[in-house]
């Protein structure tokens, strides 16, 4: 493998981070951390801030993007009101 086709480190944890939570379970798991992280929540205190810092950063390594809110926000509309 050339220097070229070499994957850094950075790349490599997007990619085992995309995959782990790409499936149903990892999904699962990711939310529920993210719950935890007040990432779907207002962070009231320090150490909530801390937190939601944290499940941002989370967010980041898996491609989560503030330029792509529109996207974000159009999925979350759908959601919205909708009855199971």
């Amino acid at each position: 493998m050339t220097s070229v086709e070499s994957k850094t480190y950075e790349d490599e944890m997007y990619d085992a981070t995309k995959r782990l939570f790409s499936s149903p379970l990892g999904r699962k798991v990711l939310n529920h951390w993210l719950g935890h992280l007040y990432f779907f929540e207002e962070a009231l205190t320090d150490e909530q801030v801390i937190l939601k810092n944290f499940a941002t950063r989370l967010m980041n390594g898996i491609g989560f993007q503030f330029e792509n809110a529109d996207v974000i926000t159009e999925c979350i509309m759908k959601q919205v009101g909708k009855k199971e």
